[in-house]
């Protein structure tokens, strides 16, 4: 698919930008403006406990430097905004890269809808971070490795396997030995839950409407909209059964949203070619990476890592928690284990 069909299938019909659609475009960017400045104030970041899935950082407003800049802006509506409110899709190398694994999505094979008594299976191993501090102490950090596998469907079952906790940084263990060694650690084992009849994941195809919806979704949360927008588009990727179609509209919204980074070609943790995008979070000085496979389209793994000025004081690059996705296949009931994977 060249990239004249791809916009067809996936950007909503705009008009060329003239007199008339300028001047929806200035009224729609000004209102966009008005709507953030009206959210509120920076708030604090928060600890979080237990940070098994890459975390929601908290909402930080973003605005313009004044109306004269965003009337300038809004008369390059071609360049910078559609019409449906959303952001186009710039020309970045994130947004190239994007863009392709869009393609390579609407290439895949739609997956055949499970049989009665059948189980999506997934499996996935890597760790996450676990935070704590008493009253007038310095933070303690671990972080704990862990397998976890999924089985999707009437009834669908959690199992996690975790591993020892170990400290982060020789002064996390500092502050833990001055603390007189509390036991928040958690021993390993493994643990079941339910979660249920499994309900596939209702999202539009089309990326102005993903766009728009993910953006109701996002208000609210987050240090600033476009972070949050960022992490839910993880928060779906993750979902294993999403459509090709589904993928393809989440990499085109990811395209759109504004500070996506291109990492370049990269290895997951089991050594499997990949491709990352990432975003840096700038109040919470975290950066979400995720790994994409360039053949299938599908999400290999994810992770976090602090940046310079993290609240932990930690080197930048370091490791806060990670996931990588290791198995997807049929299963034949919410215990059974794929042969192959036993």
């Amino acid at each position: 698919m060249d990239d004249l069909e791809f916009l067809k299938t996936h950007v909503p019909e705009s008009e060329s930008p003239g007199d008339e659609a300028t001047a929806r475009a200035r009224a729609a960017l000004l209102a966009r403006i008005d709507a953030d400045a009206a959210a509120g104030a920076a708030s604090t970041p928060t600890r979080v406990a237990d940070r098994r899935m890459p975390g929601r950082p908290r909402r930080r407003v973003w605005r313009w430097a004044g109306v004269a800049a965003a009337c300038a802006a809004a008369v390059a509506i071609a360049g910078a905004f559609l019409l449906d409110g959303s952001p186009a899709r710039p020309d970045t190398a994130a947004a190239s890269a994007l863009h392709q694994a869009a393609v390579v999505a609407l290439k895949q094979p739609s997956p055949a809808p499970l049989a009665a008594g059948e189980y999506a299976y997934t499996k996935s191993e890597g760790v996450f971070l676990t935070s704590t501090a008493a009253k007038g102490q310095a933070t303690m950090s671990t972080r704990t490795p862990f397998v976890r596998e999924t089985w999707m469907g009437a009834r669908s079952r959690l199992r996690e396997t975790y591993g020892k906790a170990e400290f982060v940084s020789a002064q996390d263990r500092a502050n833990w030995i001055a603390a007189g060694k509390p036991d928040f650690f958690g021993d390993p084992g493994t643990s079941i839950d339910p979660l249920g009849k499994y309900v596939p994941l209702d999202l539009p195809t089309d990326a102005g409407a993903l766009f728009t919806e993910l953006k109701t979704n996002a208000a609210g949360h987050g240090t600033s909209l476009y972070n949050e927008m960022f992490v839910l588009v993880g928060d779906d990727l993750r979902g294993t059964a999403t459509s090709p179609a589904q993928r393809a509209a989440l990499y085109d919204v990811a395209a759109r949203i504004p500070g996506v980074e291109l990492v370049g070609n990269v290895t997951d943790s089991t050594g499997r070619p990949g491709v990352a995008v990432a975003m840096t979070d700038e109040t919470t000085h975290i950066r979400q990476v995720l790994i994409l496979d360039p053949t299938t389209s599908q999400l290999l793994a994810e992770e976090q890592r602090v940046v310079a000025g993290n609240e932990f004081g930690w080197p930048s690059g370091t490791l806060m928690g990670s996931q990588t996705y290791l198995v997807h296949a049929v299963a034949g009931s919410n215990s059974e284990v794929p042969p192959a994977q036993q």
